[in-house]
């Protein structure tokens, strides 16, 4: 009878029977804008998806679930039976995951760090970097409301063509105030202008993946004068996602730079070398070194294999104690750029801190992106940081520290060209200097 005849259902979809064709018919509706550009990325081993703004970081099991998602409830074709529904194999699964990841991992190159701009203007010209060449592409950094030549200010829309991890939260705005933020530097500073110089070239570098004048900047001041404010608005400049913290016990661990991978700033927050063993924190510089240096380092991940990484990583450094390490190359101390705070101890007319300016400071980033901007280019100018003087006597103490043998050619020898000296005399000189410092010989 009629009324016992089941009614055949309309399709809700009809996909092909092969994973392949499956796969890119995921990738063309789902993973594409209108301007057939892809909007999700996998770099390495790791799966970006765009949100109009920039790309953020999905689980591993992104691509599986999704695949997965799109047949669900689906028909194919049977042949002569007809549309018949759709049965997931894990073989079939496996095959589409990678068919997708193949395809949303073209124009990338997995040898160098992102952010990137995708190669495929050869197939689509919507991919054509708007700043010229990939060297152009170092001084970009992402805003909600659009991408930013920091050096030339050209401002451009958000396209996912360039795949970077996370940007800044604020909108750029070209003409944004920094009143309050102005009138704090010398709250902080004082009149040490050469150190708000160096502070601001420092800013300006971080927020970009340039490191062809990389120091690591140690912040040194006393407690409770304004370091944290100046971490924290460092912090929010580029976007939170795109800071790490750490501390030197913890990189000192086999782990510690785990969480630096893809962060464009690592601040060590009121860092404590005398809280931890000397020889762990000896090994973390060392590590540290090859970070500032631009050099690929042994990188340590859970639950992975041990590969050699180049971190493209801005390394901060915030503390009252001064920094020290076993280094008579004296590479480490080469690198560091001494910024040093206002001597609150020594000024009695010194103004009282607002503890409250943080609030303040944050709805000024646009201004403060500003000035960076600014700094950042006043550096790539003059092509060289410039050590501020107020610096100088910590950073000879730092050399000092990490090679005290420094010490003794420089308070105990007097270099003459036709001078001489009995060898063991010099030894003994050496070994009461060494004896005075309570160091062994």
């Amino acid at each position: 009878m009629t009324g016992d005849v089941v009614a055949f259902p309309t399709p809700r979809q009809t996909i092909p029977d092969n994973p392949v064709d499956v796969a890119n018919m995921l990738v063309d509706i789902e993973m594409m804008n209108k301007d057939a550009l892809l909007t999700v990325a996998l770099h390495n081993d790791k799966t970006l998806v765009w949100n109009d703004h920039k790309f953020i970081l999905r689980e591993k099991t992104y691509v599986q679930k999704r695949l997965i998602h799109f047949v669900d409830g689906a028909w194919t074709d049977g042949g002569k039976k007809g549309d018949i529904p759709f049965v997931l194999t894990s073989g079939f699964l496996s095959v589409a995951i990678k068919a997708v990841e193949a395809r949303i991992s073209e124009g990338l190159d997995h040898t160098k760090p992102l952010p990137q701009w995708r190669d495929l203007s050869r197939t689509n010209g919507a991919y054509n970097n708007p700043f010229g060449n990939n060297e152009e592409s170092n001084y970009i950094l992402s805003f909600p409301n659009g991408l930013v030549h920091l050096l030339s200010r050209e401002h451009v829309v958000n396209t996912p063509a360039y795949v970077n991890i996370g940007g800044a939260e604020y909108e750029y705005d070209a003409t944004a105030s920094r009143e309050k933020w102005m009138n704090s530097l010398p709250v902080w500073f004082g009149k040490d202008q050469e150190s708000i110089d160096a502070l601001q070239e420092a800013y300006g570098l971080s927020l970009i993946p340039n490191f062809r004048h990389e120091r690591m900047p140690c912040i040194i001041g006393e407690p409770g004068i304004g370091k944290r404010m100046l971490a924290m608005i460092l912090t929010h400049l580029p976007g939170e996602e795109n800071v790490a913290s750490a501390t030197l016990q913890s990189v000192a661990n086999g782990f510690g730079f785990e969480n630096w991978e893809d962060k464009s700033i690592a601040i060590f927050r009121d860092a404590r070398i005398s809280s931890g063993k000397f020889n762990d924190i000896q090994a973390a510089f060392s590590m540290l070194l090859s970070i500032i240096s631009g050099e690929p380092m042994p990188f340590n991940r859970k639950y992975k294999r041990m590969v050699d990484a180049l971190l493209r990583t801005h390394v901060w450094y915030f503390s009252n104690e001064i920094p020290y390490f076993s280094d008579f190359s004296l590479a480490v101390v080469r690198r560091l750029l001494v910024i040093m705070m206002r001597d609150w101890k020594a000024e009695k007319d010194a103004p009282p801190i607002n503890i409250n300016l943080l609030d303040e400071l944050i709805q000024e980033l646009p201004g403060i992106l500003n000035w960076a901007s600014d700094g950042l280019k006043r550096l790539m100018e003059r092509g060289n940081f410039i050590q501020p003087k107020s610096g100088y006597a910590l950073l000879k103490e730092i050399q000092y520290k990490s090679c005290p043998d420094l010490e003794f050619i420089d308070t105990h020898l007097i270099f003459e060209p036709n001078g001489e000296t009995f060898i063991e005399d010099l030894k003994s000189q050496y070994a009461m200097w060494l004896h005075s410092k309570g160091l062994e010989h």
